[in-house]
């Protein structure tokens, strides 16, 4: 060990090294080496866990191709930008008071025609 970690470790009593010492307390256990069942039921728990977290991923994965699958059946950029074109196009209120203006204007023309006629052509 460093110098450095061994003066970290002086300094932090919480912090163990990975290493057995011959004053620590072996376990209670009919299997060799000491310890040996803590370790197995250690084990068992971390197998267990593993999986637990197999069975959630297998569930993310599937609810991750549901929704790309709902993804997929959306409009696309390209479709939204047409769409914005189209609804640009529609006529606004000037657009349609100007047709308004006009389509009068044609139907009190057409309505005096033969004033108008008999105006300009005497």
């Amino acid at each position: 060990m460093s110098a450095i970690g061994s003066k970290q470790m002086a300094e932090n009593k919480a912090v163990k090294p990975f290493v057995a010492d011959s004053k620590d307390e072996v376990t209670s256990g009919s299997r060799e080496p000491p310890g040996a069942d803590e370790l197995e039921t250690r084990v068992k728990r971390l197998e267990d866990d593993m999986r637990e977290i197999k069975g959630d991923l297998k569930a993310l994965l599937q609810s991750s191709a549901e929704i790309k699958g709902k993804i997929d059946g959306l409009r696309s950029a390209f479709d939204f930008g047409r769409l914005t074109a189209r609804v640009d196009a529609l006529p606004t209120i000037g657009k349609l008071a100007t047709m308004l203006g006009m389509a009068t204007a044609l139907i009190a023309i057409l309505n005096n025609w033969a004033s108008i006629k008999t105006i300009f052509l005497g």
